[in-house]
C-alpha cells in the first residue's frame, strides 16, 4: 500500500518517501519519481500549453474567489494525469478547491486530468483571502503527477 503523500508529491523529500513507504513497497518507485519531478520540474509541459487565465472575481453567492483558467494542449501527443501548480501564490491568498500541496514548498496545485492533443479544458479555481496582497501566481502545468 503507497503512502499518499508520497504518491502525490505531498512528501517531496526522497528520504523521508524511503521512510514513509518503506524501502520494500512495490510502488516505492513511482512515488519516488513523482517527488522527483514535482521537486525538481520533470515533466513539466508548460510550454506545450496554452493556459488563458480569466480575471479573479468574487462570487457573492459562495463568498469565495474564483478564477477560470482555460488549458489547451497545443502539442501532438496525449497528456495525462496533469497537475496545475500555482508557483509564487500571492500571500495571503489560499487556494481553497485544490487537490494538494507539495510538503516543503507549500505549492498548491488543482488536478486537471487529461488532454488530447488541440483539445482544451476548463478549471475553476476558487480562492479565500486574508489581507491586502494583490493576486498573483505563476502557472505551472505538470504530466503524470498521480
Amino acid at each position: 500500500m503507497c503512502i499518499f503523500g508520497c504518491e502525490i508529491g505531498q512528501i517531496n523529500n526522497v528520504d523521508q518517501c524511503h521512510v514513509e513507504c518503506g524501502a520494500d513497497n512495490q510502488c516505492l518507485n513511482s512515488c519516488l519519481l513523482t517527488v522527483e519531478c514535482i521537486a525538481g520540474g520533470c515533466n513539466d509541459v508548460t510550454g506545450q500549453l496554452a493556459i488563458n487565465r480569466g480575471v479573479i472575481v468574487y462570487n457573492r453567492a459562495a463568498q469565495v474567489w474564483q478564477q477560470t483558467v482555460v488549458i489547451m494542449n497545443l502539442g501532438c501527443d496525449r497528456m495525462t494525469n496533469l497537475g496545475y501548480f500555482l508557483d509564487s501564490l500571492s500571500a495571503g491568498w489560499g487556494l481553497t478547491n485544490g487537490d494538494g500541496a507539495t510538503a516543503a514548498t507549500g505549492i498548491v496545485f488543482k488536478k486537471v486530468g487529461s488532454l488530447d492533443p488541440m483539445s482544451a479544458t476548463t478549471i475553476t479555481l476558487q480562492f479565500s483571502r486574508t489581507g491586502i496582497s494583490a493576486f498573483a501566481y505563476t502557472p505551472r502545468v505538470v504530466n503524470g503527477i498521480y
